[in-house]
């Protein structure tokens, strides 16, 4: 039975241009920013815009730490976090809309996926998180349990 090629998976922004120059790919999954930033009208004529990957910063506080802070502190904090959380996601929402600007600027057609599609790719996730939970155990479990409250 012949086997599967190995996927491409790049090594850097720069390996694109070559792997569909030689045809070792005809498609990819991308950000906005990194479509923009690789110039995948170049390759491509089509952005399907699926909200993949959202650029987007964290801050992890250690929960003992913060437990042993003043209550003033802790509520200055967490109103910080929320003015920043606020920052954050309006700067995510502006770098996207820069980005699809420039992705149509340079002829790229961006299009709403199709319900087809995003119910496509939210199996897949699915079927990800389930395969990632089992090797996680307990602890990954807890994680995802969390993460969805």
């Amino acid at each position: 039975m012949p086997s599967s090629p190995e996927p491409f998976r790049p090594r850097s922004r720069s390996d694109i241009p070559t792997a569909f120059t030689t045809g070792r790919v005809d498609a990819m999954i991308t950000s906005p920013s990194t479509g923009a930033n690789t110039k995948a009208w170049d390759y491509v004529s089509h952005f399907h815009h699926t909200q993949a990957w959202l650029p987007k910063n964290m801050v992890i506080v250690n929960r003992k730490a913060f437990e042993r802070l003043d209550d003033g502190v802790k509520e200055a904090v967490l109103a910080a976090a929320s003015k920043a959380e606020e920052r954050g996601w309006a700067a995510s929402q502006a770098e996207t809309d820069d980005k699809i600007s420039i992705l149509k600027s340079n002829g790229m057609v961006v299009v709403t996926p199709s319900p087809a599609l995003s119910e496509g790719l939210g199996g897949i996730g699915r079927t990800m998180t389930d395969e990632w939970a089992e090797r996680a155990g307990s602890d990954g479990q807890a994680i995802l349990d969390a993460y969805r409250k």
